[in-house]
């Protein structure tokens, strides 16, 4: 994916002032990134810049002089006709034969696209369907600035701290709807097409959204071989851009359902699993490999976490990661960047009715959609201290959490309750979660699902929820296609395999496995912590060894802190005492809090104009 930065003035700007904040923007990225744009392009429609990924792929940006057009491209895209990345020269043809939302119904990936139209002086942007890639917009001014970093877009002039997007990042770890960590810097929406004129959006048209579909339109048998030659058809597309595929995997269903779709079409992928070597994930992806015959790399954590490392994850994820956490998921990376895509089982759960088990025995009604539930069993999960935010600034976060939700489902609300639950998981849990992992791992190489490519979410959203249920519509399409799948267990025992009286035994996840299932839904469904009091023993060590490092403890100081004024003062020196014991309640808040001061310091230092102290003081 790399980077892109654009601003797209009116024709009132003085070009002075578009030239100052281009460049202050562009200095802004070289020094986050480290590195030099890979292309630029300037006109009195747009400036545009774009930079390489980590491994020096991406930062396209193409032009054609004779049609007066160009366009800048991010993430992975795939058109229907068999064009992906590296034709980009095609793809701005077929925007100048074709409009440019029937193009984009054309399109499927993780993506976005800047086109410049400089004879009608448009610039239209494009997101994916489900707006997994992530882009963003502020207007300053009489102008617009475009860019896939929030954080580039902050610090081209000064914000305020959105504190609502600061509370929801710090309690359920994303930041929702629209809103960034800034004010005034806004998260573009999916399947859409953004029509910007004399610097400010003319118009926006939705050219795919969930309801479009047809609930149950695909049963039993019609929807294994739908999904199938969908999955199928994805690996082969996949394998046409990216020769050298790495695929995770895991002990679970959804990584190795990709897996056998890659392998029946032929296409030669290694795979890879991290974690301890007693993991269960980790033991089962090496005899899925073994048993297979195909290359499995494992991969452990071992670098040290320092306040320096984390600092480093900032450019890639805007500060909008648990950054602890991304820090991990980065080192893995680090070791695949030899390889041309990384595939993950990501948008999975969907074909095996994720979450569905909320809705009990209405699952198949149209009734009022249990918002609140939701939260509570699924979002509003760790163990948080309520008493660390300032008073004036904290926001009942049950109910907000609950009116996102009915807000995404309210266009569906005449579908099943299970259709209305795969909504809303799309837009939380995948778009806004998954989401913002993706498109941070993208900026170190590409990285894709099969199962987030809109021809196959297509069919597994329009699958009837008997298919899907218990993960039925998975283990019968493995059972046609790809039987030798079937016969390893997955992590928790159980075989991937059709349940009958001849193997019942067989396909039962193991007893213990059960009873440590029921217990965490017990402690779900009480609406309690999962957290423990002691935390995980890797979380407590690496919270220790941070606190053991000089730069770490003089900068997480509360009396200096940047998001120092978002906390009660007193809590806040007391929160951060108690987190240097090696017993601890708050462990994922506590990653929070401090991937959020971490991102504050590097905007302070990298791109800050004034004090944000006083910004939020005068709120």
């Amino acid at each position: 994916m790399g980077l892109i930065f654009a601003i797209v003035p009116s024709r009132a700007t003085w070009h002075g002032q578009v030239d100052a904040l281009f460049a202050r923007g562009v200095a802004c990225a070289v020094r986050l990134w480290g590195r030099q744009p890979q292309n630029r392009a300037e006109s009195p429609l747009a400036r545009l810049a774009t930079f390489s990924r980590e491994n020096q792929s991406g930062g396209m940006l193409v032009m054609d002089p004779r049609k007066q057009m160009w366009m800048g491209s991010i993430g992975t895209w795939l058109h229907e006709h068999g064009y992906g990345n590296g034709n980009e020269s095609w793809l701005l043809d077929a925007f100048h034969e074709t409009d440019a939302v029937g193009v984009a119904k054309q399109l499927e990936g993780w993506f976005g696209l800047l086109v410049g139209h400089e004879r009608d002086r448009t610039v239209t942007v494009i997101t994916d369907a489900v707006g997994n890639c992530h882009l963003f917009m502020r207007r300053i001014g009489s102008l617009t600035a475009i860019s896939n970093s929030s954080l580039l877009l902050a610090m081209l002039e000064e914000p305020s701290l959105d504190l609502l997007a600061c509370q929801e990042f710090l309690e359920v770890g994303m930041v929702g709807e629209t809103r960034t960590l800034f004010k005034t810097i806004e998260k573009l929406e999916g399947g859409s097409v953004y029509v910007l004129k004399d610097g400010e959006v003319e118009q926006r048209i939705r050219y795919w959204c969930p309801s479009q579909l047809v609930p149950n339109r695909y049963c039993d048998e019609t929807a294994v071989e739908k999904l199938w030659e969908s999955l199928t058809n994805a690996s082969k597309r996949i394998h046409a851009r990216y020769e050298k595929p790495v695929c995770d995997l895991t002990g679970g269903y959804d990584s190795r359902t990709l897996l056998a779709a890659f392998m029946s079409e032929s296409v030669p992928v290694t795979t890879t699993v991290s974690g301890a070597p007693d993991h269960p994930d980790v033991r089962i992806a090496k005899r899925v490999a073994s048993g297979l015959g195909v290359p499995c790399l494992h991969l452990e954590y071992r670098e040290p976490y320092t306040w320096s490392r984390l600092e480093r994850m900032v450019p890639l994820t805007d500060g909008e990661c648990n950054l602890v956490e991304y820090a991990g998921i980065h080192e893995i990376h680090q070791h695949l960047l030899s390889y041309d895509v990384s595939i993950n089982g990501s948008f999975g759960g969907l074909a095996r009715g994720l979450w569905w088990e909320i809705l009990g025995s209405a699952s198949e009604r149209k009734d009022a959609f249990p918002s609140r539930q939701l939260i509570q069993q699924r979002y509003l999960t760790q163990a948080i201290d309520r008493t660390l935010l300032a008073p004036s600034i904290a926001v009942d976060l049950f109910e907000h959490l609950a009116g996102w939700v009915d807000r995404v489902v309210e266009p569906v609300s005449q579908y099943p309750l299970t259709f209305q639950m795969d909504v809303a998981n799309l837009a939380l849990r995948i778009q806004r979660w998954q989401g913002r992992l993706a498109s941070s791992t993208n900026r170190i190489h590409p990285c894709l699902s099969p199962f987030g490519l809109r021809s196959v979410l297509e069919v597994v959203l329009q699958t009837a929820a008997a298919t899907r249920r218990h993960n039925r519509l998975i283990q019968h399409m493995l059972s046609r296609y790809a039987v030798v799948f079937t016969q390893i267990p997955l992590a928790d025992g159980s075989l991937p395999q059709p349940i009958s009286w001849r193997n019942w035994w067989k396909a039962m996840p193991d007893l213990r496995y059960l009873a440590r299932r029921a217990i965490r839904k017990a402690t779900s469904m009480a609406g309690l912590a999962r957290t423990s009091a002691l935390g995980s023993s890797r979380e407590a060590t690496i919270r220790i060894s941070l606190w053991q490092d000089p730069d770490f403890r003089d900068l997480l100081d509360p009396r200096t802190m940047r998001s120092a004024p978002l906390c009660d003062e007193g809590r806040l020196a007391r929160f951060l005492q108690q987190s240097q014991q090696t017993a601890f309640p708050y462990e994922t808040l506590w990653q929070r809090l401090v991937s959020l001061e971490v991102t504050l310091q590097v905007f302070k230092r990298h791109g800050s104009v004034e004090e944000h102290r006083s910004v939020i003081a005068s709120r």
